[in-house]
């Protein structure tokens, strides 16, 4: 029979937008770094733990301008909190294809391109357009 898992959602306001984080990947098996990640990302501290900080990589849609924009900023907030973290862009299909497969560690996307329910074992996070709002980003 199947194994169950558990899936966990941190919902600060529904929008189309998420931040996945792949539980099966060390460090983020950890459920304590996962929940200090997401509350660094919503905005409820801006200290992440210091215990040695991993090397991290944020995926993302490269044709998604704003998703883009916003990912930037984060990884600039990750790298100023101590963190060494990577950008890396995909086209949408190369996005969805390496997150069902699960070769992603945290993903940012339109739930346009992949809804929650395609990775049950993510770790997702719900972003709102006030968390996702760069003054830098405006047309």
């Amino acid at each position: 029979m199947s194994s169950t898992t558990s899936t966990y959602f941190c919902v600060l306001t529904i929008r189309k937008h998420l931040l996945k984080i792949n539980p099966a990947l060390e460090p983020f098996s950890d459920a304590d770094f996962r929940n200090d990640l997401k509350a660094f990302v919503s905005g409820e501290t801006e200290v992440l733990s210091d215990a040695g900080l991993p090397h991290m990589t944020l995926s993302v849609c490269e044709t998604d301008y704003p998703l883009l924009c916003y990912a930037t900023a984060l990884c600039e907030r990750l790298t100023a909190a101590g963190a060494d973290v990577t950008l890396k862009q995909y086209s949408e299909t190369m996005l969805r294809s390496r997150a069902i497969n699960g070769r992603y560690q945290l993903l940012l996307v339109s739930e346009n391109t992949l809804d929650a329910t395609a990775l049950p074992d993510a770790d997702i996070l719900l972003l709102s357009a006030e968390e996702m709002e760069d003054p830098s980003c405006e047309n």
